[in-house]
């Protein structure tokens, strides 16, 4: 009799211990809370978001286009951690992830080729990010205000970069920029101020209006020969730039591109070119 109220008792506490974790496991499932399509042609994209934060993205085709309050995701922005894209889809329409701020990483698919205008802007929790190398084109401000943005590659293959793409990116240290790349647009690392070196594309032609305007930690850069503009305000406030080698093949330099750096600052260049 003893004996069995023993087994009793030692069944009666597994069931306990297995009923504990089995509830553990229960909370832990996510469920999922919102769903939908997302495509720029309607259905062909579906969604959904689960109770963790994670949003799932599938089907074939491109993200669609939105203004910043009308994402399918809409008022549930703020709870999206992490978003998975599936493999099918080819681009990442217009604000599609814009304030997304609790946003950690993200999956982006070979399949994408293009990343659009303000696509992850203010994204302030977006730590890094890879670009599949299928990327071709980044769009005007796809990562302004990623400001906990630390490092980002850029694939070989990416020819053009448009306005801003990385514009106050304040914790952005390192990037690499492929030699694929042929155009910068105007302000492409404004107010990055953490960045303190970067070395440009033999391919680029021109830095334009103020490219590294506001990066305070900036202090090397490589110019490439053939490049034959720097435009205004180029380096306007790079007050860590102690020394800059100007390549023979520039013909212009706009007069404020270096306003605002130290005093200290050396501009090197051959004897009889425009540098001198």
């Amino acid at each position: 009799m003893k004996v069995f109220k023993k087994i009793m008792a030692l069944l009666i506490v597994i069931t306990m211990i297995i009923t504990m974790f089995a509830g553990i496991a229960f909370a832990d499932e996510a469920e999922i809370i919102a769903s939908g399509t997302c495509g720029a042609d309607g259905d062909n994209l579906t969604w959904e978001l689960d109770s963790n934060g994670n949003l799932f993205i599938s089907g074939s085709g491109d993200i669609g286009n939105y203004r910043r309050s009308s994402t399918p995701w809409g008022d549930l922005s703020s709870q999206i951690k992490t978003v998975d894209i599936s493999e099918g889809v080819t681009g990442i329409g217009y604000k599609a992830f814009w304030n997304c701020s609790s946003l950690e990483s993200i999956v982006i698919p070979e399949s994408v080729n293009d990343i659009g205008i303000f696509a992850f802007k203010g994204c302030s929790s977006l730590k890094s990010i890879e670009i599949p190398t299928g990327v071709t084109s980044i769009g005007p401000y796809a990562f302004r205000g990623c400001s906990s943005l630390e490092d980002i590659t850029i694939p070989e293959g990416v020819t053009s970069m448009g306005w801003g793409p990385f514009q106050s990116c304040s914790s952005l240290e390192d990037i690499t920029i492929p030699e694929s790349v042929t155009g910068i647009g105007l302000r492409a690392f404004e107010d990055c101020g953490s960045l303190k070196s970067i070395e440009i594309p033999k391919g680029v032609t021109g830095i334009d209006e103020y490219t590294f305007s506001g990066c305070g930690s900036l202090e090397n850069i490589a110019i490439p020969e053939g490049l034959y503009s720097i435009g205004d305000g180029a380096f306007y406030g790079c007050s860590s730039l102690k020394s800059i080698t100007i390549p023979e093949s520039v013909i212009g330099i706009s007069g404020d591109a270096f306003s605002g750096c130290s005093s200290d600052l050396v501009i090197y260049g051959k004897s009889v070119s425009y540098a001198e």
